[in-house]
């Protein structure tokens, strides 16, 4: 699976399961049996107290995933977000993209 995080842009292409907010691809991602083969998440997804945020995600990646099993992408706009979700990925031991 190639998880693809946004609220608003849409994926590259056809081949990624896209998840709009935190707890949809936290779904995807537990209740799978499919482990992902790359991970390309956004930041903000729109209210936070409703749809959570990107570094929720890589969180979950920290604390679920194998770091040397998929990199992890990120594309979001907002440089401090990013950058949270960068540092957490990293300091685990993931390839930020």
């Amino acid at each position: 699976m190639k998880l693809w995080l946004d609220d608003f842009r849409i994926p590259p292409d056809s081949s990624w399961t896209w998840a709009h907010t935190a707890s949809d691809a936290i779904n995807l991602l537990g209740y799978t049996t499919e482990k992902p083969t790359i991970a390309s998440l956004d930041f903000d997804l729109g209210p936070v107290d409703v749809c959570g945020t990107g570094l929720d995600v890589a969180r979950f990646l920290v604390l679920n995933f194998d770091p040397k099993d998929f990199p992890v992408a990120i594309h979001s706009q907002n440089p401090v977000g990013a950058q949270q979700m960068r540092n957490a990925l990293l300091d685990a031991g993931f390839t930020v993209l």
